[in-house]
Formats: C-alpha cells, structure tokens, sequence
C-alpha cells in the first residue's frame, strides 16, 4: 500500500519567526524520521505560509511524504514535531482511518481524490475544512498540541504519479518513498 500524507504547519500573515521539523513519528511502522537528517519543511504551494513536511532529497520543495507499505492497513497515527524560533513545540497528531480496501493506495491531499470522495465528506463543510493541519493563530493563547481524525478513501496509485497531471508536480516520487516491511508493522495488540 503506498501511502501519501502532508503534514503541514500555517503561519499566519506577517509571521517572521523561524518554523522548524522536529520528527515525524508513525508508531504503527515503527517509523520515526528526524527533521534536517531524514525529512524537512518546505514551501510547495502557493501560499508560502504553509510550511510542509517532505523528503531531504536535493532543493525541490515536494508536497508531502510517500510510504511504502507491506500490506494494507486500515490505520495508522502520524505525530509531527515543529518547533518555532527554537523556544516553542507545537505537537499535531493525526490518526487516519482508511474507509475501504478497494484500491493501492490512500492520500490526504484531497486534489486527488476526484470521484474517490467518499459519502462520508458529502453534505458537511468544505471538505477543506477537513484537511488536517497545524495552525498557529494570532491571539493571547498559543495553541501547542492538536489531535485530527482524517477518514481516507483508497485510491489507485497512479493517482499520486507526478507525470499524470499539473496537479501532481510537487508530489513526492516513488523513488522518495520510506519503505515499511510487514513484520514492522504493529497496532499494539500483542
């Protein structure tokens, strides 16, 4: 199973201070990538103010992380580390639920989804409005820990190939991908 997901963190207007990736943690795998060394915080959208997580693979700012997966799995548990100007953590833990075992692969970027939205998604909000994300927010409380639930339709894993469309240019490669053997993957239960 090839597994997509962008963690990000969205600074908001005029923030000048340093954002920095701490680590990545997938328990589940038993993955844990150190910020600087494995993966690090660029810029691939539009809005240089989200700040997301990829590969330390040459100067492309590329949106996201690829995992390569064994098996299946219908869920896994992604913890990010950020830290701002060195002095302040910010902890974002989101727990994925894969709806289905149709297809190969599964990715919370939602241009990618097309038809694969699933019934889940219709009738509430934007679905953007569900992406999971990181936010630092202007006000007297700095909020330092938030927890996401994201519901993942499967898709085919051509969809995450950067040659099939525009919408794909900053997607990672496959050859960026981080693999995970099925006898390191753990829920816990044992």
């Amino acid at each position: 199973m090839l597994i997509h997901f962008c963690p990000r963190l969205l600074t908001p207007v005029g923030f000048d201070l340093p954002c920095e990736l701490i680590d990545i943690r997938i328990k589940e795998f038993d993955l844990h990538l150190l910020g600087g060394r494995d993966v690090v915080a660029r810029h691939p959208l539009p809005d240089k103010r989200y700040h997301v997580a990829c590969r330390k693979a040459g100067c492309k700012a590329v949106n996201g992380l690829l995992v390569e997966v064994e098996k299946h799995v219908p869920l896994f548990t992604v913890d990010t580390r950020w830290s701002i100007d060195a002095e302040v953590v910010l902890r974002h833990r989101v727990e994925y639920v894969v709806l289905d075992a149709e297809h190969d692969a599964v990715s919370d970027y939602m241009l990618l989804w097309c038809d694969e939205v699933p019934n889940y998604f219709l009738g509430q909000s934007s679905p953007a409005m569900q992406v999971p994300l990181m936010e630092l927010i202007r006000g007297n409380a700095l909020q330092t820990e938030r927890q996401d639930v994201f519901r993942l339709p499967t898709l085919r894993s051509e969809r995450l190939d950067r040659q099939h469309a525009d919408a794909n240019q900053h997607l990672p490669s496959r050859d960026q991908a981080f693999h995970v053997k099925a006898e390191q993957i753990s829920y816990g239960l044992a």
